[in-house]
């Protein structure tokens, strides 16, 4: 058990491979490695953690467009600036830094959300919605 935490840390720590590329990674070695027993705990921590199993995870991260890829790079490397998990990256931020459309952004976070990759919480306050990835890593 302690290897498939190990590989599974390693690859989410590693900035070596593009999102697309630890799904298929990840999958390969949930598929190919680690036995049924050990599927079941994987995926009951996962879905603890974020509510998917892992399974679903790396189904839904292995299909993202270039765009989605781009703003969950932004907001996971905010995210690796404060170590704590805090954002406060906005979808009007993406939409600056991107050049794209504040609705294509919007479009973009709301298919993340629905692939369980990130959350938004509206802060009444300010009237901002900070978007949060689900799989960021400090």
């Amino acid at each position: 058990m302690k290897e498939i935490v190990e590989r599974f840390q390693s690859a989410f720590e590693s900035d070596d491979l593009d999102w697309e590329r630890k799904g298929v990674q990840l999958k390969e070695f949930y598929e190919d490695i680690c036995e049924p027993e050990h599927r079941f705990v994987v995926d009951q921590v996962f879905i603890r953690l974020c509510g998917y199993s892992l399974e679903t995870l790396i189904k839904k991260s292995s299909s993202l467009t270039e765009l989605e890829t781009k703003v969950l790079d932004y907001v996971n490397d905010n995210m690796k600036e404060y170590g704590d998990g805090y954002s406060d990256v906005t979808v009007e931020d993406l939409s600056n830094y991107l050049g794209n459309s504040l609705n294509t952004i919007k479009g973009v976070v709301g298919s993340l959300t629905k692939k369980g990759l990130v959350i938004t919480d509206h802060v009444e306050e300010s009237r901002l919605n900070i978007v949060y990835s689900t799989v960021w890593n400090d």
